[in-house]
């Protein structure tokens, strides 16, 4: 693992350490953003962060259909 991911947490405390990462992560949905917040314990790295967010993407997108 990345040696800049000590632990997530921090990152959503203080912000990410890559650019890119902090403008996916502001880019998401308000209820994404929250849902991540509150599962962040699960990540272990930002592609599994991600990986979740996309999961939720998919079901909030079915849900509003």
């Amino acid at each position: 693992m990345n040696e800049i991911y000590s632990g997530l947490g921090d990152y959503f405390s203080f912000g990410f350490a890559d650019v890119s990462q902090a403008g996916y992560f502001d880019g998401l949905p308000k209820e994404i953003r929250q849902a991540v917040l509150q599962n962040q314990s699960r990540f272990h790295s930002f592609e599994e962060m991600k990986a979740y967010a996309e999961k939720q993407k998919h079901k909030h997108k079915g849900k509003k259909k």
